[in-house]
């Protein structure tokens, strides 16, 4: 059983649950926030989406479950 946890993640929880084997994927809505939405600052978008990218890749590497 594979889960896609959402709400209440931010950048600092995104690591433990990327690291838990169960996850497929994590959603958070702070890496599009409806003020940059709105202000169509797609740039600030795409750079929080990479970090999000990077995180997870390096919480993966890592491995393991979290304690």
């Amino acid at each position: 059983l594979r889960f896609v946890p959402t709400g209440g993640i931010g950048p600092a929880e995104l690591a433990e649950y990327a690291r838990h084997p169960a996850v497929a994927a994590v959603g958070g809505s702070w890496i599009a926030p409806r003020t940059l939405l709105g202000a169509g600052r797609f740039s600030e978008i795409t750079r929080l989406a990479a970090a999000a990218v990077s995180l997870v890749a390096a919480a993966r590497q890592t491995g393991g479950a979290p304690a």
